[in-house]
C-alpha cells in the first residue's frame, strides 16, 4: 500500500533511508541527547555537592566554604551551604554550652572561679576529643544574635549562665523591672503553683525581660505558657537579682505568691494576656 510519502533519493552509501528512520525517531522522542547530556552533567554534580575529600569530612567549615565559593553558580547550592551553616552553628554551640556550664572535666578543663576557659586550650581539648571547630566558629556563635550564651573577653571564654558547675559570675545587684516573664509548659504548672520556680539543676532561676523572650524560651520544651513574676515586689521583700551580659535575670527561686498565670490559652498555645503588665 502506498503512503503517499517519498522516501528521498538515497545517498551514495546506500544507507540514507537508515539514516533517516533515526533522525525521525529522535526528533519524535527527544532523547538521543539525553543520556550523553546526563552522562556530561553528573561528575560535576557529584564534585559539587559530594564528600569524598577526607579532609573536608574532618573539617565542616572547610566544606561550608566549599559550597559558598560555587554559590554565585548555582543558587542551590547557596541554600545547602546556609542550611549547613546553621546545622554546623547549634551543633557548635551545644557542645560549647555543655562543656562551659556542666562539663568541662569531660574535656580535661578547669575553669577559674568565674567560669573562664582559654580558648586554645578549648579548642585543642575538644579536638583531642573528636570534635573539631576553629576560633572563626566559636567567634560566629559567640555573636549569635539570637542566643548570647557566651561571653569572649581576651583570650577567655565562659557561658553567661545556666551553669551547673561552682562558680561564681561576679555579676552585681541589680534592681528588677517591675514584672518580669517565665517561660515553661502547661505539665510544669501544677508543681509551679505549690512550690514556685526553683532553678533546678542550674544555679539561679532565669527571668525574661520580655514575653515575647518567655514565649521562646517556653516553646523549646512543647507550647508555651508564660508566667509573669512581680519582680517589683519581690526586690521589696530583699529577693536578689542579677542580670547576665545577655539580658536574662536571674535570683535564686520565685515563690509561688509572686507569680501570676494566665487563666488561659491562645490558639497554638500562644498565652494570653492577665494584665499583670
Amino acid at each position: 500500500m502506498r503512503t503517499g510519502r517519498s522516501p528521498g533519493p538515497p545517498s551514495a552509501d546506500g544507507t540514507g533511508a537508515v539514516r533517516s528512520e533515526g533522525r525521525d525517531r529522535a526528533e519524535r522522542d527527544g532523547t538521543a541527547r539525553e543520556p550523553a547530556v546526563r552522562a556530561a552533567r553528573e561528575p560535576a554534580v557529584r564534585l559539587s555537592t559530594g564528600s569524598a575529600d577526607s579532609s573536608v569530612d574532618k573539617q565542616p567549615s572547610l566544606w561550608i566554604k566549599h559550597l559558598r565559593q560555587k554559590q554565585s553558580r548555582d543558587p542551590r547550592l547557596s541554600r545547602q551551604a546556609e542550611r549547613m551553616d546553621e546545622r554546623r552553628t547549634v551543633k557548635v554551640s551545644k557542645y560549647l554550652a555543655r562543656h562551659l556550664r556542666h562539663e568541662p572535666e569531660a574535656l580535661g578543663l578547669t575553669p577559674d572561679g568565674a567560669g573562664w576557659v582559654e580558648i586554645d586550650t578549648l579548642i585543642a581539648a575538644a579536638a583531642a576529643h573528636g570534635f573539631r571547630f576553629t576560633r572563626a566558629e566559636l567567634d560566629h556563635v559567640v555573636a549569635a544574635p539570637d542566643k548570647r550564651r557566651f561571653t569572649v573577653e581576651g583570650t577567655r571564654i565562659r557561658a553567661d549562665q545556666g551553669h551547673s558547675i561552682e562558680i561564681d559570675l561576679g555579676l552585681p545587684p541589680s534592681v528588677p523591672p517591675p514584672y518580669l516573664f517565665h517561660g515553661t509548659v502547661a505539665r510544669h504548672l501544677a508543681a509551679i503553683r505549690t512550690e514556685g520556680l526553683l532553678p533546678m539543676d542550674r544555679h539561679d532561676v532565669h527571668l525574661s525581660a520580655d514575653r515575647a523572650t518567655a514565649t521562646r524560651v517556653g516553646a523549646r520544651r512543647g507550647r508555651p505558657v508564660v508566667l509573669s513574676v512581680d519582680s517589683a515586689a519581690m526586690h521589696r521583700d530583699g529577693h536578689v537579682f542579677r542580670v547576665s551580659a545577655n539580658g536574662v535575670w536571674l535570683t535564686g527561686a520565685v515563690p509561688p505568691g509572686y507569680l501570676r498565670f494566665p487563666e488561659k490559652h491562645g490558639r497554638g498555645g500562644s498565652p494570653v494576656a492577665d494584665g499583670t503588665a
